[in-house]
């Protein structure tokens, strides 16, 4: 029986996510269909149905491997510095083609810090220099750099990550260094 613990399920789901990758480097993610990655792949659309709900749950899953990639990789590093930012970067860089297609359509899930530790760590000290004392106001901060920074990233995706990954983390208004010099909103 193919059950998600075997072996041979497992191997599959490798070699669907891979077809998956491979495709999005050839192909925008509107265009790709589950039939077109079951014939790439070499499988049947049961097998494909038999891992996935849909295309969006695949991207889903091939997401959470990545993030605990990119977990496993800043694990020893403080996540708020630069180093980290770019090692970020770097993750993005390698898989871009998959970060292209998930900021495209889900660029809420794509975040360097989560919610409570850029609110502890960056905005509630910016807000703290700047004087501003109110929550509503402070929830607003958080949502203009998460945007930002979202925003930003998706740019570079989608050119290419032509610029290095020192360069891009040197241009976040959200890096702790640059917050701390930063005399303006």
């Amino acid at each position: 029986m193919n059950t998600k613990n075997n072996q041979r399920f497992r191997a599959m789901d490798v070699r669907l996510k891979a077809t998956m990758l491979h495709l999005l480097q050839e192909t925008p993610f509107e265009s790709i269909t589950v039939t077109k990655v079951c014939q790439v792949a070499g499988v049947n659309r049961s097998t494909f149905y038999a891992h996935y709900t849909d295309l969006f749950d695949m991207l889903g899953q091939i997401e959470t491997r990545l993030r605990q990639e990119l977990s496993e990789t800043l694990a020893e590093m403080d996540i708020l510095s630069k180093a980290s930012l770019t090692l970020f970067l770097r993750h993005v860089r390698q898989h871009h083609f998959f970060y292209q297609a998930v900021l495209r359509h889900h660029p809420e899930s794509v975040r360097f810090l989560d919610a409570d530790t850029m609110y502890q760590h960056v905005i509630l000290p910016y807000c703290r220099r700047k004087g501003v004392t109110g929550a509503a106001e402070a929830g607003y901060l958080l949502t203009f750099f998460q945007a930002g920074f979202t925003m930003v990233l998706r740019q570079w995706v989608e050119s290419g990550c032509l610029e290095g990954e020192e360069e891009m983390t040197a241009l976040f208004p959200y890096a702790p260094e640059a917050l701390a010099n930063t005399q303006k909103i």
